[in-house]
């Protein structure tokens, strides 16, 4: 996967990601913003927009969400609105 941005905060972000057993092979690109959250670009051109806060709980959320038949029908995944997932 490709890195964006300022890549001093990737080590724990990725660590992170590991310990939630996340698929980082599905993982195309990391997008890092000066806010201090983080985008994921999967391989299938789906995005994950991470809130700076708790983006755990929305990275499992989306894990579980991916498993629905409802998960093709959708490229853009927003978690940066708190208790909020935005579909687009």
């Amino acid at each position: 996967p490709t890195v964006f941005g300022d890549s001093k905060y990737f080590s724990s972000f990725l660590q992170n990601l590991k310990d939630l057993n996340f698929p980082i092979s599905s993982i195309k690109s990391f997008y890092f913003f000066e806010s201090g959250r983080w985008d994921l670009v999967m391989r299938n051109d789906k995005v994950v927009k991470l809130p700076k806060k708790n983006y755990q709980l929305s990275l499992e959320n989306f894990m579980l969400f991916k498993e629905t038949p409802e998960f093709d029908n959708y490229k853009i995944f927003d978690y940066r609105i708190q208790d909020q997932l935005i579909l687009n």
